[in-house]
């Protein structure tokens, strides 16, 4: 059964700009920080029209330099940048301006983010592990990868900057999936399935 989220079952009005990315969660080694950036660095390579904002508190300091000194040595500086921890109103326009919500976490129990994401009609490409294809559906409301692929990563970046309509579709998708989010009664009702279905498996 699916744990009730505190989010309200609507779209949120967004003003995407073209090219723009948007990470949003702390920064860790298990949001995956340094595999987006590689993914940055192949975007870049390809000369690929974009920019990046990373935004979240910081938890690890020795993983944010890191992340810096890659983004530095990699000549990323002009198409990332870190915000760290902002506000709830500043994260609301984040996530308005961004076009993609890029997500390379190793390991959630439930993409939060995700839904948060596709309220506003961000299509999220993820790598497919742990709990990200419990959330996202593949080439229906988002976009999973071969876990730690970032080729393949930026291969779904580019070809959704490329391809509008693939956006649009997958912007439809995740429509049918902010309906369908299960509230609190529909949680006890899935509570109470699943404890019948233990008491007939006894």
């Amino acid at each position: 059964f699916n744990i009730p989220l505190p989010l309200e079952k609507k779209e949120i009005p967004a003003t995407p700009e073209k090219g723009k990315l948007l990470f949003a969660g702390t920064i860790e080694e298990r949001k995956g920080v340094l595999y987006l950036l590689e993914v940055l660095k192949i975007l870049k390579q390809r000369q690929i029209s974009f920019f990046c904002d990373i935004v979240g508190k910081i938890y690890r300091e020795d993983y944010y330099r890191q992340c810096i000194d890659y983004a530095e040595k990699n000549d990323l500086t002009d198409v990332v940048e870190f915000h760290g921890f902002v506000s709830k109103s500043e994260l609301d326009t984040f996530y308005k301006r961004a076009e993609i919500f890029v997500f390379p976490s190793q390991l959630e129990g439930h993409g939060m983010v995700i839904t948060e994401a596709m309220q506003y009609g961000l299509p999220t490409i993820a790598f497919n592990n742990s709990a990200m294809p419990y959330t996202i559906k593949n080439n229906i409301d988002g976009i999973l990868v071969k876990n730690n692929d970032t080729t393949a990563f930026a291969d779904a970046i580019e070809d959704l900057l490329n391809h509008p309509e693939k956006r649009q579709k997958l912007c439809a998708g995740m429509k049918q999936s902010i309906a369908n989010l299960p509230g609190e009664e529909g949680f006890e009702k899935g509570v109470e399935q699943y404890y019948q279905i233990l008491r007939i498996n006894r």
